[in-house]
């Protein structure tokens, strides 16, 4: 009898996409400081270790932590960049 070639190998694993990733692209495109990009990094880190971020789309991840922190440190002209380079990634 024929075995399949293959049959015991494990699946290859999927390249799980990073939030940071998107971050710092979003963040580069409108002109966020590396202290806020930091900050939204402990923002994303805090919500993975709280299983918040499982499941979640990366790039939302990434655009909902910059969203908190620069609503948090009420900046309006990184709210109104921010916002438009969101829209026109959708």
């Amino acid at each position: 009898m024929a075995q399949n070639i293959g049959e015991n190998e494990p699946a290859p694993a999927l390249p799980i996409a990073d939030a940071r990733t998107y971050l710092s692209k979003i963040a580069e495109k409108t002109g966020i400081s590396g202290k806020t990009q930091g900050t939204a990094i402990q923002i994303l880190i805090d919500a993975r270790r709280k299983r918040a971020a499982a499941g979640k789309d990366p790039m939302g991840l990434a655009a909902a932590a910059l969203s908190l922190h620069v609503y948090r440190t009420a900046r309006k002209r990184h709210k109104k960049t921010l916002l438009k380079q969101l829209e026109s990634q959708k």
